[in-house]
């Protein structure tokens, strides 16, 4: 896996390390850390976009996958990490048998005063589903969950001892599809 610290570069620093690094995009993992700082999350969901692209997936799946990427990071940002602690974004591509099979994982420090172990969140999660997410709900992760249901295939919450909580999530895209 690639591992890259994305704390103190330029987006097209990225771009150049990533254009450098994997050789196929088709099938790579890399794990990226950064700053909770909206800008480092901006430059991980423009890298989203950039994945698509080289495999030449554009379109609702591609525009999915970079709000959901973003969606993901903002939560670890806001509720799970103090200010400009080092958060941490795994990504894995696989085209197989004309499927991408997507795994994004973001975990945050729980350093925050906000901050859920998986617990809680499987918890939160199980309470949405049961209020079909309707209306203004006020807690953590109330759009990420409106997301998962329309968007991946899985949600799977960890808690590690070197990082507090991990949202885990699984897509299996059919490239024969057209969106």
């Amino acid at each position: 896996m690639l591992n890259f610290d994305i704390s103190n570069i330029e987006y097209q620093d990225l771009i150049d390390f990533v254009d450098k690094n994997i050789v196929d995009f088709t099938n790579f993992e890399i794990s990226i850390s950064f700053k909770a700082d909206y800008n480092q999350s901006k430059m991980i969901r423009l890298l989203i976009s950039y994945f698509f692209d080289k495999i030449n997936i554009n379109g609702p799946r591609k525009w999915r996958f970079s709000l959901l990427s973003d969606e993901l990071m903002n939560n670890s940002i806001e509720h799970g990490s103090s200010p400009l602690d080092k958060n941490l974004f795994i990504l894995k591509f696989l085209v197989k048998d004309n499927f991408l099979y997507i795994n994004i994982e973001v975990a945050d420090t729980g350093r925050w005063v906000w901050a859920k172990t998986s617990v809680q969140m499987l918890e939160i999660k199980q309470q949405k589903e049961i209020e079909w997410f309707e209306g203004f709900l006020g807690k953590r992760w109330r759009w990420l969950f409106q997301l998962i249901n329309n968007i991946v295939d899985d949600i799977y919450f960890k808690d590690r001892p070197e990082w507090w909580l991990i949202v885990w999530v699984t897509k299996k895209i059919d490239l024969t599809a057209t969106s």
